[in-house]
């Protein structure tokens, strides 16, 4: 949804003559065309540079909506396209028909502030924050023979310590786990498809300061979906961590239907899920991940 106007497209000037107030209107023209905007018709707004296009110049513009805003051909390209479902109900927010949640203000803010850090810069920025509310780290490995000693390099130059890391892909099964440790960890993998070497497997990583078991009740491994949760316990509270994969040479409507059978045999609450679900989340028109 594009900031789409319909007005004048005049601007209102003044000037003082004696004593009388004389206004004349300045047409705003069209940054592609360089025609006026007459009255009554629509156009949109940059939301950048605030450059006018006609509603009919749009596409021949080259214009384009990102993020639930309009851009120029100009500034498009300065924009980073995000997945963020919650922004539309935050901006109607703004006039009757709005979400005032502020839980969806809050993850909508998060995901349009989303960036890369380099390990640097995340130590830096981001160290003191994890350190203060907490964190989980999710990676598709693509192979733990291939991928894990330099994974294992990479987690030893942060300064936080991720209570809980998940991997997708791992092509390793149970039996093989002990090979693969990360100091001050536990391990737990979930078996790969029998009938894949590679693209299979889940694992979890916890802290030795949490107490884990594996949550039998929502692992599982299918054609379809791939899913490896345990149940960490303290003295106020159980919560349920978890990482799930879709492989995409599975079939979609089924792991979707799994997915939904997953989610009833978990609490209403305290459920943290990472993974890969290779749903492209900023595609459009697509019915899986409307399903999803």
């Amino acid at each position: 949804v594009a900031h789409l106007w319909g007005g004048s497209g005049s601007v209102g000037r003044s000037r003082r003559l004696s004593g009388m107030m004389i206004f004349s209107l300045v047409k705003e023209k069209c940054s592609h065309c360089l025609k006026n905007i007459s009255l009554g018709q629509k156009f949109f707004e940059c939301f950048k540079c605030n450059c006018i296009i006609h509603e009919k110049c749009f596409k021949p513009s080259l214009s384009d909506t990102i993020n639930s805003n309009f851009y120029c051909k100009d500034c498009k390209s300065s924009i980073t396209e995000r997945y963020n479902p919650f922004k539309i109900l935050i901006d109607y927010d703004e006039h009757e028909n709005g979400s005032d949640d502020p839980i969806l203000f809050k993850i909508s803010q998060i995901l349009d502030q989303c960036e890369p850090y380099s390990t640097s810069k995340f130590n830096t920025d981001l160290g003191e924050t994890l350190n203060s509310n907490g964190g989980c780290l999710f990676l598709n490995i693509d192979g733990n023979k291939s991928n894990f000693d330099l994974f294992v390099a990479e987690l030893e130059q942060l300064k936080y310590q991720f209570p809980i890391i998940a991997l997708a892909e791992t092509n390793i099964n149970p039996e093989e786990s002990s090979v693969y440790t990360i100091q001050g960890y536990k391990s737990f993998y979930q078996s790969t498809k029998s009938s894949k070497s590679k693209g299979s497997g889940v694992a979890m990583y916890v802290h030795e300061s949490l107490n884990a078991v594996i949550n039998g009740n929502a692992s599982f491994v299918t054609d379809n979906l791939e899913s490896l949760f345990v149940q960490i316990h303290n003295e106020s509270k159980s919560l349920n961590v978890g990482v799930i994969y879709r492989p995409p040479s599975g079939n979609s409507d089924l792991a979707i239907s799994e997915l939904d059978e997953l989610m009833k045999n978990l609490p209403k609450s305290g459920v943290h899920i990472m993974g890969d679900f290779n749903i492209n989340l900023l595609s459009k028109n697509n019915k899986l991940l409307d399903e999803f």
